[in-house]
């Protein structure tokens, strides 16, 4: 370590010197100009991250994700941890919540663990780089201490004492009289070695004055009367003291005191490369954040329509089988006027219990459903969830791209690849931080220093020193070299990551686009088969009326219309899921029209 030490004046303007420049943000890619027009949801910069981290507020990331329209979601009981219910009506549902899609989305929003969790990354990025900006400022400390010394000195009373026990005293007092000249002398050297290597006014008075108290103390030293023959007392009859302590040489108070300011005035860029890393921290904890909120979304909404398509099932199979109830009841009235036979009404019977079967089970169906919702949404157990009145789906929307400016937009607009973009940047701001090893490192530091005597009556000294310090790393055997090769393996892993990425979002544009036109495609049909479907009941009914059909072509055309109209609600709901993974795949560009 080479040290450089002086005394420089001005002392501040080395720190005014020392403050580093920032580096340029990093650049954000925007949506190709083929869909410029799109409401592109915003994307974290390094000019935002410090405004954001001061908010806090990240309900913008939510714009275009939940509709305008949704309403708050009403208080809810709170969910009790480590509470296990030991009787039924503790676990029986109190509460029943009407939930359109888009108050579902934005529960899901308010109340989703995983959510919740990035949002708390979020804040510890934020701390991360308020930590490292604090590198920005000098450190200033302060240190002090008060001391009070009792040196008391060891002197016999005044007695005589004669033979083996005067011999006895004698020799102790002689062995403690070497000890303390022995520890006398070692304290002095002590602290002339401590003090050698400095000379300040402080330093020096401080020296002095514990030499003289160490002196004190040695003049203070144990004496011996002459020996003369005693008589021993009674211990029990009178007690004699045998020694007294004397704190008139070695008592003492002292204070001292130290202001201490440092700063590193140049760090080799790891200052700045370390602030720049907190600050790319920021913008990916950002931009996972609002993946969670687009994964969120999307498993949402396909919940929502597995539950609307349970309740439309439901509808259907009680169209049915109030249909196949009618025609029991023809059956049975033309079995009692002789115009129809038992096998029909064994016939339409049979087809009748068949229907309410799939009946129980659709609204078995739309239970789990809504429990299994309940805890997607992680609500209190005690809380279920309904749909408002059971309506024919609809779709979703209008995709407006072709295929190829669909996947344009999805390679221009998704945040996992900028958050692979942003860990290379990471990346490549740790090389500049191991870089920044092999550099000189020049701290600046300051101090004011202050010693009393608390016992004499003159005023304490003060004194002060101001200098530089350069470190500089000759030889580390290799270690700086060892990092950057394996951080550069890392970009080279991050950026086959990125290739795989882009090839996996293609792929997902690709399989939603195609589903997409299927299932539209599907829906037409369906339609198509719907509208004759009913048609063909109608005339089965006409037929069985006029007595030139039978119960079994009426029980068939109920079936084929049951059928169809399954599809049909079938094939919208798969056109609105596959709608939602094209949303997801393109990054929720609000480029949907309606219908």
């Amino acid at each position: 370590m080479i040290k450089l030490q002086g005394i420089l004046t001005p002392f501040l303007s080395l720190f005014v010197l020392a403050i580093p420049q920032h580096s340029q943000a990093a650049k954000i890619i925007v949506p190709p100009s083929t869909v410029a027009q799109a409401d592109v949801p915003p994307q974290p910069t390094a000019q935002s991250a410090e405004k954001l981290c001061q908010s806090g507020d990240l309900s913008f990331l939510e714009g275009g994700l939940i509709p305008k329209a949704a309403e708050k979601s009403e208080a809810l009981p709170p969910k009790v941890p480590l509470e296990v219910p030991q009787q039924a009506p503790a676990v029986a549902l109190q509460k029943t919540l009407p939930l359109t899609l888009p108050a579902t989305i934005r529960l899901a929003f308010e109340r989703n663990p995983d959510l919740q969790t990035a949002r708390l990354q979020f804040q510890r990025s934020c701390a991360q780089l308020k930590q490292a900006k604090a590198a920005l400022f000098p450190s200033l400390a302060v240190s002090g201490s008060i001391a009070r010394t009792d040196g008391s000195s060891f002197s016999p009373a005044n007695r005589s004492y004669s033979g083996a026990d005067a011999q006895f005293v004698t020799a102790a007092l002689q062995q403690q009289l070497s000890a303390a000249q022995q520890q006398l002398q070692l304290d002095i050297t002590t602290l002339q070695e401590r003090f050698q290597e400095t000379s300040t006014q402080v330093q020096t008075t401080t020296l002095d004055q514990q030499i003289r108290q160490l002196q004190q103390r040695a003049s203070q030293t144990a004496t011996l009367s002459t020996p003369v023959d005693f008589t021993p007392l009674d211990a029990d009859a009178v007690a004699l003291p045998l020694s007294s302590g004397s704190g008139g040489g070695g008592t003492g108070g002292y204070f001292n005191g130290a202001l201490t300011l440092n700063y590193n005035i140049f760090t080799g860029g790891q200052r700045d490369a370390s602030i720049q890393s907190s600050r790319r921290q920021v913008e990916s904890a950002v931009l996972e954040v609002q993946r969670q909120l687009q994964a969120l979304r999307q498993t949402i909404t396909s919940n929502y329509y597995d539950l609307q398509q349970t309740q439309a099932l439901i509808a259907v199979s009680e169209g049915s089988v109030k249909s196949l109830q009618e025609n029991l009841r023809i059956v049975q009235l033309g079995t009692q006027a002789g115009t129809r036979t038992q096998f029909e009404v064994l016939q339409a019977s049979v087809s009748l219990a068949d229907s309410l079967q799939n009946r129980t089970q659709a609204r078995s169906l739309y239970t789990i459903a809504r429990r299994q919702l309940v805890q997607q949404l992680d609500l209190p157990d005690t809380v279920d969830v309904t749909l408002p009145s059971a309506t024919t789906p609809e779709r979703a929307g209008l995709w407006g791209l072709s295929l190829e400016e669909s996947i344009v937009l999805a390679l221009n607009n998704r945040v996992e690849l900028n958050q692979t973009l942003l860990q290379r940047q990471i990346v490549l701001l740790q090389k500049r931080i191991v870089a920044s090893q092999r550099q000189p490192r020049v701290q600046g530091f300051a101090s004011l220093n202050l010693a009393d005597d608390l016992e004499d009556r003159f005023l304490g000294a003060y004194g002060y020193s101001v200098g530089v310090q350069m470190n500089l790393n000759i030889f580390d055997g290799g270690d700086v070299r060892s990092q950057l090769r394996q951080l550069d393996k890392n970009i080279e892993s991050i950026d086959q990551q990125f290739n795989q990425l882009k090839e996996s979002i293609r792929l997902e544009v690709e399989q939603a686009f195609y589903d997409l036109q299927a299932n539209s495609t599907n829906i037409d049909t369906a339609n198509g088969a719907l509208v004759q479907a009913n048609e063909s009941l109608r005339l089965a009914e006409v037929r069985r009326d006029a007595g030139v059909g039978t119960t079994l072509e009426v029980v068939r055309a109920q079936a084929d219309l049951t059928q169809a109209q399954s599809n049909s609600i079938q094939a919208v709901l798969d056109y609105n899921r596959a709608l939602v993974r094209l949303e997801r795949a393109t990054g929720f560009v609000n480029i949907v029209e309606n219908p």
